[in-house]
């Protein structure tokens, strides 16, 4: 599948960056810009996102499938990968899968295994008729009211588009049944859920790793980092005060100073 992307800066080291579930480039766009001047970054809409074709299949295979093309179309060598939630899992897979491949690995509020959050809530609501409400402002208010948390109704009314030439009402740009069915059926591989590799063998990914989490944030579980030791060779925890699960756009200037001290390795210096 041939993935929408944005690219940001020409010269320096190849930075690719994977949006989170409900995501897509758009929500990048700003940190992008900003790390442009030192990197050529490439923001990519993952399948059933943003601009990317919709499919009935969305796994961690499909997807991994779609940033392999993505990377031989685009002759990309050997980038960093930067990604958050869902595309923080995809980045690992990837990475774990292709080690020569990555150059460094940045993984945004996810660990590496199965978590019981569903997004119940916002899959409903995301379900329900808008085709009544005349403008963006009333859908995120609606949105407010179902799911009851301001940055996640903001955050989802994102994905609103309208037809191109303003005939009919809003639309979501998501494929929101493929995106339920693969958070309520996605089984990770053993061999990527650090709950279940204590008997893992195989070679942990040699490269520098970053994970950054949001210290409010459902995903960051301080007892389990320790177990990021039977995939990685190289890595560190970083948690940004205050940071939601979102903390590059609630936290963002924290999040940004956490990130770019660890990309100085990889000879990038900012003003």
């Amino acid at each position: 599948m041939e993935l929408a992307f944005r690219r940001f800066g020409n010269e320096g080291t190849e930075l690719v960056i994977l949006h989170g579930l409900f995501g897509s480039s758009r929500n990048w766009a700003a940190i992008a810009e900003r790390l442009s001047r030192h990197f050529s970054v490439y923001t990519v809409d993952l399948r059933n996102h943003g601009d990317s074709p919709h499919a009935s299949e969305h796994t961690m295979e499909a997807m991994a499938g779609d940033l392999n093309e993505f990377f031989l179309v685009r002759r990309l060598r050997r980038p960093v990968l930067l990604g958050h939630s869902m595309g923080g899992m995809l980045a690992t897979y990837f990475a774990l899968q292709n080690p020569l491949r990555v150059r460094g690995l940045v993984v945004v509020d996810i660990l590496p295994m199965v978590y019981p959050i569903r997004f119940e809530r916002e899959f409903a609501a995301l379900k329900k008729d808008i085709s009544h409400l005349k403008s963006y402002n009333e859908i995120e208010a609606f949105l407010n009211l179902e799911i009851g948390r301001t940055e996640v109704a903001r955050f989802l009314a994102m994905n609103l588009e309208r037809p191109a030439f303003g005939e009919g009402g809003y639309y979501w740009r998501i494929n929101i049944d493929a995106l339920e069915r693969f958070v309520q059926r996605e089984v990770l591989p053993d061999w990527l859920d650090i709950n279940r590799v204590d008997t893992w063998s195989a070679q942990r990914y040699p490269e520098p790793v970053q994970f950054i989490f949001g210290d409010r944030s459902p995903f960051y579980l301080p007892e389990k980092i320790p177990l990021l030791d039977h995939l990685f060779s190289h890595w560190q925890v970083d948690v940004v005060r205050d940071g939601t699960h979102w903390l590059h756009v609630s936290q963002k200037e924290s999040f940004l100073d956490s990130l770019q001290s660890f990309l100085l390795q990889f000879k990038v210096g900012w003003e």
